[in-house]
């Protein structure tokens, strides 16, 4: 937000806030994954811009589970 000169700051509590969350998630993902390849946006959320593979594996594969389900 402050790269984007914008006013808006969020709160630690507010990612309980599902919209709130909602928010943040796009914004996240506009930064840090221009492209929104899933597997990159399942990651992040999961790692933190620093993450791992091997440390958000068991999360990766637990979405792409529920994804898939969903017929996607």
């Amino acid at each position: 937000l402050e790269k984007e000169k914008s006013p808006k700051r969020y709160t630690y509590a507010d990612r309980l806030n599902p919209e709130k969350s909602k928010e943040m998630f796009i914004l996240i993902q506009k930064y840090l994954n221009p492209k929104n390849d899933i597997e990159k946006a399942i990651r992040i959320w999961n790692g933190g811009p620093g993450y791992t593979k091997a440390g958000t594996d068991c999360y990766y594969r637990k979405v792409m589970k529920v994804y898939n389900k969903a017929g996607n």
